[in-house]
């Protein structure tokens, strides 16, 4: 589900919550008054009177004498029965918007409330694991003895980089140069770690997120290619495609449908990552060179090759 129809659903569901309280409020007050027949009574009144000074029938100091009557009487009758002088009056959530989910002028924008309930439905949604994340990182796991033949530093130290690249990434998102992005390297590295880590920090900021195995993305194919599924893989603003690789190579349909997916998000300016255990040679026989072509293209696509120790064999 795009992003603006998740935020509109939301106000939706606030109006309503809103609206729900209110009328709780509003008949725990009625039988409040029910039970104190001359308060009833000296409301009654300065409504009477509101409404006949509105028609100039009444002098307006009078009214506001009646009404200043009756708010005395209430304050009375709550304090009376141990009650702040508020206690039937709607009390917002959120100081910022009132519960309007909205904020900012003259151009409006949602509300911090909004954007943290957008991201805890795009958790949700995500497939995303929030124990994975930036805060969580700890480079102490990687070796820090030999460096890398391709990077000329230790696997700590690439490692350490390439967070601080994935923190850039989501901090400049979605107005980045390259958008994409390929981790390649073996197995037990860190590649899924680092795709939670990013999906995670987007959703934090309220972008639709969805993380997704080459695996899992092959099976809702083969159970058919809806139009929910269309809008699920190419409508999020960020998709991550773990384990390229991993699932069962069926021609005219693996292939075909991770270039045409990778293609129209590309068209549309919407990030993808995907990781793989594959290296370029393998990707290009099992996928197609048109397919390595996107993936790597320089011009929106970068690619970080991943080496060092197996984490899961220390």
């Amino acid at each position: 589900m795009a992003q603006g129809r998740q935020i509109k659903e939301i106000l939706e569901e606030m109006a309503q919550q809103k609206m729900r309280e209110t009328w709780r409020l509003q008949e725990a007050y009625q039988v409040f008054l029910r039970s104190r027949p001359a308060l009833a009574e000296a409301e009654h009144v300065m409504v009477r009177g509101r409404l006949q000074a509105a028609r100039g029938q009444l002098d307006p100091q009078a009214a506001d004498a009646l009404a200043q009557t009756f708010a005395d009487q209430r304050q009375a009758a709550l304090r009376e029965a141990g009650l702040p002088g508020d206690a039937f009056d709607y009390q917002p959530r959120c100081p910022h918007c009132q519960d309007t989910g909205m904020v900012g002028a003259p151009i409006q924008h949602p509300c911090s409330c909004v954007i943290r309930r957008l991201a805890g439905r795009i958790h949700e949604a995500s497939g995303l694991d929030p124990q994975k994340c930036f805060s969580r990182f700890d480079a102490s796991l990687f070796e820090d003895r030999t460096p890398l033949p391709h990077a000329g530093c230790t696997q700590r130290a690439y490692m350490e980089r390439l967070r601080d690249r994935a923190l850039a990434y989501c901090e400049k998102f979605p107005a980045l140069e390259r958008p994409h992005w390929l981790l390649e390297g073996g197995t037990g590295l860190g590649k899924t770690y680092l795709m939670h880590c990013i999906g995670n920090a987007l959703a934090d900021r309220g972008f639709t997120v969805l993380l997704t195995s080459a695996y899992q993305l092959n099976q809702a194919v083969l159970s058919s290619w809806d139009a929910d599924r269309l809008d699920l893989f190419l409508g999020v603003e960020l998709l991550l495609i773990d384990d390229l690789g991993a699932e069962p190579l069926l021609q005219k349909v693996t292939g075909e449908t991770l270039f045409t997916l990778v293609n129209e998000r590309q068209n549309a300016s919407r990030a993808v990552i995907l990781s793989t255990n594959l290296n370029r040679a393998d990707i290009a026989r099992r996928y197609g060179e048109r397919f390595l072509s996107r993936i790597t293209d320089r011009r929106c696509a970068s690619v970080f090759l991943l080496e060092g120790g197996d984490l899961r064999q220390r």
